[in-house]
């Protein structure tokens, strides 16, 4: 379940300078969440 706190969590990153692949992997592996799920959510970022 991608959650607003998935999402804010992915935006801190994204304004941290950490890159899509490295951010995405992070969350993937914490959460469980599919990576195409989490890039379509960084991309509406």
């Amino acid at each position: 379940q991608l959650t607003e706190e998935v999402e804010q969590q992915l935006h801190h990153m994204r304004l941290s300078g950490v890159t899509a692949k490295e951010a995405i992997a992070k969350v993937a592996g914490e959460t469980g969440l599919s990576k195409k799920e989490l890039y379509w959510a960084w991309l509406r970022l």
